[in-house]
């Protein structure tokens, strides 16, 4: 399965909504803001979690941004203030 890296973020109106994208996203993801999520996942897992979220959002009043971020990319990102540690995961299976 090869592992990708990408930057979800969210403009949502609805309270309701916007609690049922972040719980979706916290499944797979880090919350690094509070409208956006680092999340480390599949091609196929990010294809399940965009029809979740289209079933989710209202398309005429909310948005949704993913950007897929390769490794270079990740090695210039640039913090400024308040520093956030990843913390994913590794599954090992014998």
């Amino acid at each position: 399965m090869n592992i990708r890296k990408f930057l979800i973020s969210y403009d949502i109106t609805s309270d309701r909504n916007r609690k049922k994208i972040s719980d979706l996203l916290k499944k797979d993801g880090i919350r690094i803001q509070y409208s956006v999520f680092e999340c480390r996942i599949s091609l196929k897992k990010l294809n399940e979690t965009k029809k979740k979220i289209n079933k989710i959002i209202n398309q005429k009043t909310d948005s949704v941004l993913i950007y897929s971020i390769c490794d270079k990319c990740e090695e210039k990102k640039i913090m400024i203030g308040k520093q956030y540690f990843l913390k994913f995961q590794k599954i090992v299976i014998f």
